[in-house]
Order: structure tokens, then C-alpha cells, then sequence
């Protein structure tokens, strides 16, 4: 049959392909170590997803269409916004030793699917919001970090004072004061994925 449109814009060879359940966008990812949106009736640029650190060899849309999902050679899946083309967040996904090749999202949309050239799959959470994040905190993982784990999620070196009061460093069982969630946001995360694990990242405005 006849092409409809041509998508032209990548400097690299194109690994993957979707469109998005309304079946407006397409999306693409390449060697060019991007992802692009594009409209589908047009074939016109949308947004340009930069931000991989190598070949984009994976790509899905969200079951609502509001989020975008990459995989890339650099052993790292990323969600953006479908609507921008802005990063929402980037999942390092500690467990996978080699590229991420396929990505999905499941039906709900609450969890991401990973699989990689190191032989396994890996699934991971999905929260809608900060709030959600900091709900699944309070409930799963009350408890300081160590040192070491510190380090490890490019906390500061010093703890917060509560983590030192009562003798209760590196743990704890009070509730810390307020606006001290980056110690428990951390650890939670390992909790709830159950996997010495990835860490989230949030986007630069």
C-alpha cells in the first residue's frame, strides 16, 4: 500500500515504534539515544524525549495515554508526558546488568514491565503522585538509612537530627517530624519493589 507519512527527524536508525490507544501519536525510539512524538494523521513532530545516555530500543504508551515509557541501552527506563514530551521521572533500575529491550505497562497502568539482555524481566511501581509516594512511605517503611545507603541514593552525608535522637540511628520507630520524608522515600521504594533497587529520580523543572 501507499505510505501515508513519512517520519523523518531521527539522525539513527529507529528501534521501536507505538502508537497511543486513541491512535493520535506515534511514538519512536532510536539509536540517536532519543524518542519522538509525533501526530499520526500528520506525521508532524510533537516533542523531541531526550535524556537516554544511549540507544532507545524500547517504547510504550500508558493505558490512558498521558504517559510515555522508554527503554534504552543504558540499562534505564524513563516516563515522560505524551501531551510535552517532559520527563516524569527515571527509574534506575539497579537490578538489570545490561540494555533494557522491551518495556510495558500493565492494563491498569499502575505497574512498568522491564525486560533485558542480562536474562531477566522486572516489575516496578508505578505511583500517580508525590502524595501517593509519601503514603506508601508512611505505611511500608518507617526507618532511617545508613551511611552507606545514603551514599548509595546521592543523599546528603549528615542524617537528619531525629535520626540520631533516642539512640535510634540508623533506625527507627517514632514518627519523624515533618519534612523529613527523603530518609524514608528512599527506603520505602526498596520496600515496596522488594528488590535492592531502583531509585526515582525526579525531572528537573
Amino acid at each position: 500500500g501507499k505510505a501515508v507519512a513519512t517520519l523523518a527527524g531521527h539522525e539513527s536508525r529507529v528501534f521501536a515504534v507505538a502508537f497511543s490507544p486513541d491512535g493520535r501519536l506515534v511514538i519512536t525510539g532510536s539509536g540517536d539515544n532519543t524518542a519522538r512524538l509525533w501526530e499520526a494523521a500528520t506525521g508532524k513532530a510533537v516533542a523531541t524525549l531526550a535524556g537516554h545516555e544511549s540507544y532507545v530500543t524500547a517504547v510504550a504508551f500508558s493505558p490512558d495515554g498521558r504517559v510515555v515509557l522508554t527503554g534504552s541501552a543504558d540499562n534505564t527506563a524513563r516516563l515522560w508526558e505524551a501531551a510535552t514530551g517532559r520527563a516524569v521521572a527515571t527509574l534506575t533500575l539497579a537490578g538489570h546488568e545490561s540494555l533494557v529491550f522491551a518495556v510495558a505497562f500493565s492494563p491498569d497502568g499502575r505497574l512498568v514491565l522491564t525486560g533485558s539482555h542480562d536474562n531477566t524481566a522486572r516489575l516496578w511501581p508505578v505511583l500517580a503522585s508525590t502524595q501517593a509516594l509519601v503514603d506508601e512511605v508512611r505505611s511500608t517503611v518507617p526507618r532511617c538509612l545508613t551511611p552507606a545507603q545514603r551514599q548509595r541514593f546521592h543523599l546528603a552525608p549528615t542524617a537528619p537530627r531525629w535520626c540520631h535522637g533516642m539512640k535510634l540511628w540508623p533506625y527507627q520507630d517514632h514518627e519523624p517530624p515533618p519534612l523529613t520524608w527523603d530518609e524514608r522515600l528512599v527506603a520505602a521504594w526498596d520496600g515496596v519493589v522488594g528488590l535492592v533497587s531502583p531509585r526515582v529520580v525526579p525531572a528537573k523543572p
